[in-house]
């Protein structure tokens, strides 16, 4: 029984270690940057209209827009819009923008968005040494077969 129990502990600690490595690799390929930015918006979002100037619904459905606060004008985008096929220019489109930064802008709801990436992040971190844990697996069998 102790060995089955260290043998556990010592996958727990793989599993772990491969998962934080994964993480890093992804938050240091540019998901952190996302993330800051994100969290900046949603830390105190200024909700504001936009005008649509541009879409381009073959790069992930973007849309680019445009927002004023006060006098100034301020662009934004690629905003992952679900509904470009339908989006055109001059159109109204909901942004929120950060009170401290204005050029800090998304479209939609940046506290929904941010909450999602990190779900998408801890699930993918977690689960993709499981993934390769199967492939590693998978290769060892087929080859123990011939």
């Amino acid at each position: 029984m102790a060995k089955a129990v260290r043998t556990w502990i010592f996958v727990a600690f793989v599993w772990l270690g491969v998962s934080v490595l994964i993480g890093i690799i992804i938050w240091r390929d540019g998901f952190g940057r996302d993330v800051s930015r994100l969290y900046e918006i949603a830390s105190d979002p200024v909700p504001t209209e936009g005008t649509i100037v541009s879409t381009d619904c073959f790069q992930h459905n973007s849309v680019y827009y445009e927002y004023k606060v006060g006098d100034q004008t301020y662009y934004g985008g690629p905003s992952r819009s679900g509904n470009c096929s339908t989006a055109e220019k001059g159109d109204n489109i909901k942004v929120a923008y950060a009170r401290h930064a204005p050029s800090l802008s998304f479209a939609g709801d940046p506290r929904a968005a941010l909450a999602d990436k990190l779900v998408f992040f801890m699930i993918f971190v977690l689960l993709s040494p499981l993934y390769g844990a199967f492939l590693i697996r998978r290769k060892a069998r087929r080859a123990s077969k011939q």
